[in-house]
């Protein structure tokens, strides 16, 4: 499937604000495969109506939360449910708007504390294509109410901000994001978006109380890629970020680098592992990452060498170092990936990858010895930018799995699950 590769390569190049997927074929050997029989997988019925997607999940305490976004004409709102006991709860509107910056590749975000949730959304600043803020709003688990939206960043700069990453902090919350505040040059704040009229796009974060007080704000890295996702983990250890750098020069590098915050302060920003993967352009495909005490497990796509594929690799001590990466793509790679650790330290990792004419959403399970389960084939779906990213979460023995399903132009949200 070559072709997907050669298509990307001209979209990206003409224009990185187009955000378009990444695809191609390989056919190289993989590691070490374990059989296992693959557990049965179900569809279960879940809230959301009408056009619907960007699902996002969290597990906390036996729970599933779930947030996604409606579409009513111009109307975008942002609706909230848990799932518990095979039930979901009733679904409320956290917020909605006809000034919000929708879109596949940066979402809303959630999530949970102690019963506290915190949810994010993006509105546009201005008139400018991508000059939005990131607003957050916390519900209130006495009242079942949520709170009036404020800004997350601080700047008034008509920019991008989005991609953002949430953490339970201690009693409150941790967050971090891409912030454009320098990417505007002096008398260029009301153009539209575009990569290096002024600074690079930065990486920021903050800690959140259960209060929506906002303090420690951070700048942790000063030029960073510029519409790829985030990532973010706690171990035992402290808090691990991961996110796409962007070098300087003309012949641009882009891999995943990580930051620590330990005794707090953060580490210097070290990469994760060097692909070297050359590219005068966004792929908006970023990390993901998990984390159970101090093991951290990262995901990512990269097409260095013009070879498309999906890694993965473990840390022993809390995201400081990693070691040999684990690739589990099936010869073909669209990215788009997820990852959440099991209870005995292997962990799940869900990709995208095209399969002659069909995209397939896909599961692998990686041990920390290099091996793997084989890949099993959650579902077909589409690999249009409306599909977004799908996720994954672990509770106790049951896997969800949540997507946009898109059908013959229209979307909705489907939730999987299957037993490990």
């Amino acid at each position: 499937m070559r072709i997907y590769y050669y298509l990307f390569c001209i979209i990206l190049c003409t224009s990185c604000n187009e955000r378009t997927g990444y695809s191609s074929k390989l056919d190289e050997d993989r590691v070490e495969v374990k059989e296992y029989v693959r557990p049965v997988q179900k569809m279960i019925d879940n809230p959301s109506l009408g056009f619907a997607h960007l699902p996002r999940l969290k597990a906390q305490d036996g729970r599933l939360y779930m947030t996604w976004v409606e579409q009513e004409d111009s109307l975008a709102i942002l609706k909230y449910s848990f799932y518990k006991d095979s039930t979901w709860s009733q679904t409320e509107i956290i917020a909605s708007g006809t000034d919000w910056f929708v879109n596949w590749a940066d979402f809303p975000a959630i999530v949970v504390n102690e019963g506290t949730v915190m949810a994010t959304f993006l509105q546009k600043s201005t008139k400018g294509t991508y000059d939005y803020d990131i607003n957050y709003t916390l519900r209130n688990m006495e009242t079942g109410t949520w709170s009036k939206p404020k800004r997350l960043h601080n700047d008034n700069v008509p920019a991008e901000h989005g991609f953002v990453s949430l953490l339970p902090y201690k009693k409150g919350f941790f967050a971090t994001w891409l912030d454009g505040r320098k990417t505007k040059s002096s008398g260029s704040e009301h153009n539209s978006h575009n990569h290096g009229n002024g600074g690079a796009m930065t990486l920021r974060s903050a800690l959140i109380s259960k209060e929506g007080v906002i303090s420690k704000r951070t700048e942790l890295d000063s030029r960073i890629c510029d519409c790829c996702n985030t990532g973010a983990a706690q171990t035992d250890r402290g808090l691990v970020v991961v996110y796409r750098d962007r070098s300087e020069g003309e012949n641009e590098t882009r891999d995943i680098y990580r930051k620590v915050w330990i005794d707090d302060n953060w580490t210097a920003a070290m990469p994760v592992y060097n692909d070297n993967w050359k590219i005068n352009g966004c792929p908006v495909n970023g990390p993901s990452i998990d984390a159970m005490a101090n093991t951290a497990v990262t995901a990512w796509f990269t097409a260095a060498n013009d070879t498309p594929q999906v890694n993965a690799v473990f840390s022993s001590d809390g995201g400081l170092n990693f070691g040999t990466p684990i690739r589990i793509d099936s010869g073909e790679a669209i990215g788009r990936v997820d990852t959440v650790m099991l209870d005995d330290g292997s962990a799940l990792v869900l990709w995208m990858e095209p399969q002659a004419v069909d995209v397939l959403l896909q599961l692998k399970r990686i041990f920390t010895d290099g091996t793997s389960d084989s890949t099993q084939t959650i579902t077909q779906m589409s690999g249009d930018r409306i599909s977004g990213f799908p996720q994954i979460e672990v509770i106790n023995k049951t896997v969800f799995i949540a997507f946009t399903d898109v059908k013959e132009e229209k979307s909705k949200v489907a939730v999987i699950t299957l037993a490990l």
